[in-house]
């Protein structure tokens, strides 16, 4: 993970380092045109001296003769003087800026360095431990959107030295975050995580800027607040009290608790992985399971480099089963479907994503039994 965070951090002190060098190299020719300038014009200056001033008498004795007219005029004197001060401030000027620009130029060198050394840096058992069982809290909740790179420290104040990649909801984008510190807070009441960052940078899209002073905050809403406190302890800080356990008549209908939600998650990628297709989709949220049918399904899709292509969600979906023919496949209905950098909507008889390789007694099994038969 650290190679990652080593070449995204190359690739922005890159881009900022040429744009540097090349402005230094602009600056250094400035000042190579602003020298020979300055020479053209002291040598100038130096004939025109010779020429205005008058010539030594030869003899004390010798005649007055009347004094010849200057071959050089004085205001044209005056004007060279004038230009060759102009020359020398303004070299001198273009030279302190220069000097000004190669000391960043080391100064990012030694950074870039510095920072490429901490990223090669192993990360610490334990911190390995805190960011497996995060991503693996995460996941369970359905976030797949979020992947720590590292972190090199773990206290009680938070994590240090942390790096992030975010996903854009649609699968399209990608972000980098950097930070000295981040906390994770938990609000019991309303099952909301929120892990804030402080003190560092986001990229997206060439476009680098500083975190909040506040912190960068990114929220989950609706997880399992209990999960979360028994596996990150020394990470997450709960604050108030868990509600009352809700009357199970009360829930809306066909909707899965957080443990129910985290076993048909497993179990619908379970036969997505089966399926043999040109790139790899799994189940990234679903609320319910009502007749068969999942109620608010989002898939993300991947090709097999792990980049995250395509994206799909809808309101509702169905594992169909053909006997006769084989064949099964996963039904989309009243969604959008991102695929190939094409956004479209799923309206009307729905989107049928076939699944080779994946057979109608294995999908039954995977699915206890959840299908619908064509």
């Amino acid at each position: 993970m650290a190679r990652w965070s080593f070449r995204i951090l190359f690739l922005l002190l890159l881009v900022a380092t040429v744009g540097l060098a090349l402005h230094s190299r602009d600056l250094a020719a400035m000042c190579g045109r602003g020298e020979r300038e300055v020479h053209r014009l002291t040598a100038e200056l130096a004939a025109a001296r010779q020429q205005v001033s008058p010539p030594a008498a030869s003899s004390a004795a010798a005649a007055p003769t009347p004094s010849p007219e200057p071959e050089v005029e004085l205001t044209q004197y005056a004007r060279l003087e004038l230009e060759l001060h102009e020359a020398r401030h303004q070299l001198a000027a273009v030279s302190a800026l220069l000097e000004q620009r190669n000391e960043e130029l080391l100064r990012r060198a030694e950074l870039a360095q510095e920072r490429a050394a901490r990223a090669l840096r192993p990360i610490p058992e334990g911190v390995r431990l805190c960011l497996d069982q995060l991503h693996t809290c995460l996941r369970a909740e359905g976030f797949h959107d979020q992947r720590f790179l590292g972190a090199l420290q773990l206290d009680d104040d938070g994590l240090h030295d942390v790096e992030l990649l975010e996903t854009a909801s649609d699968g399209l984008g990608v972000a980098f975050v950097a930070a000295a510190r981040m906390t994770a807070t938990l609000e019991r009441a309303t099952g909301t995580l929120v892990l804030r960052f402080f003190d560092g940078v986001r990229a997206e899209n060439d476009d680098r800027k500083a975190l909040p002073e506040d912190g960068y905050a990114v929220t989950f809403r609706g997880v399992d607040g209990r999960m979360f406190e028994q596996r990150l302890p020394y990470l997450v800080h709960g604050e108030g009290t868990y509600p009352a356990p809700a009357d199970p008549a009360a829930r809306t209908p066909g909707e899965l608790d957080p443990v129910q939600r985290r076993q048909w998650l497993s179990r619908l990628d379970l036969l997505l992985s089966a399926a043999k297709l040109s790139q790899r989709w799994r189940a990234a949220h679903v609320r319910g399971l009502q007749d068969a049918q999942f109620q608010q399904l989002q898939l993300v899709g991947s090709d097999p480099k792990g980049l995250l292509t395509s994206a799909a969600s809808a309101q509702r979906a169905e594992v169909e089963v053909d006997r006769r023919a084989g064949v099964v496949s996963l039904r989309l209905y009243d969604g959008v479907l991102h695929l190939d950098g094409v956004e479209s909507s799923i309206t009307g008889e729905g989107f049928r994503m076939v699944l080779p390789g994946v057979t109608p007694e294995t999908a039954i099994d995977a699915m206890m039994g959840m299908v619908v038969n064509k």
